[in-house]
């Protein structure tokens, strides 16, 4: 199990309605905190009474997420949200594009390794393995990567079934404010267009797995075993 914050969270980049300029380091830290280890409320973003965030999610699977993509933009919030979630448990910190080598660093933390995010929703329709295959040899000529190359496959739940995310159409219009309204909802695919992702994403695990003699496969636990 890793962990990905999306709007409302306040401190996501995109989230305009929550100001913590005003804050200082060790209110910035309690409110951070606060928010991953309470609820909450999808209307209003504010968190609530109830457990929940990084630390709920921890008590219930028994042991600390791997890695987290936090959203949140550089600078002192984002130096303050990765020092929460360290203390927390977490092992990898996702950093979007750049060359990140098993071993690499920001800050004395581990970065997740990745040196092509390859959207594999993106090529519905298409032959995978020659997707996959020029995303292996992109990785590997890439500038500054060093073996093992890593190729992150992404896939998002929504892609099965519906034309957008839940976050995205309730929480990014353009007012990105309270009160949300929950009651937006993506457009379904047609049986047709999810027949299509389905077969691209079974088409792939099979022809990885088929491959295993030479492409190894590992999710965040596995990244841990690269760099210990």
């Amino acid at each position: 199990m890793s962990y990905h914050v999306r709007p409302p969270t306040p401190y996501h980049e995109n989230t305009r309605w929550w100001d913590a300029g005003s804050l200082s380091p060790t209110e910035r830290t309690a409110a951070v905190t606060s928010i991953e280890s309470h609820g909450l409320d999808p209307v209003s973003g504010a968190s609530t009474s109830a457990p929940g965030g990084y630390g709920y999610l921890k008590q219930l699977i028994g042991y600390a997420p791997f890695s987290v993509g936090t959203g949140t933009a550089p600078g002192a919030m984002e130096s303050t949200v990765e020092e929460v979630f360290s203390g927390l448990g977490a092992t990898f910190f996702v950093v979007h594009y750049r060359t990140n080598n098993v071993g690499d660093r920001r800050d004395g933390r581990r970065v997740r390794p990745e040196h092509i995010g390859l959207k594999l929703f993106e090529s519905v329709g298409n032959d995978p393995v020659p997707v996959l295959e020029r995303a292996i040899a992109e990785a590997k000529a890439k500038t500054g990567a060093r073996a093992p190359y890593i190729v992150g496959v992404k896939m998002h739940d929504n892609d099965f079934f519906a034309e957008k995310s839940a976050w995205t159409t309730v929480y990014l219009p353009a007012s990105r404010r309270p009160p949300f309204d929950t009651t937006l909802k993506s457009p379904l695919l047609s049986q047709t267009a999810r027949d299509a992702m389905w077969t691209l994403y079974r088409t792939t695990v099979e022809y990885v797995a088929a491959e295993r003699h030479r492409l190894a496969v590992a999710n965040s636990r596995g990244l841990l075993s690269l760099d210990p």
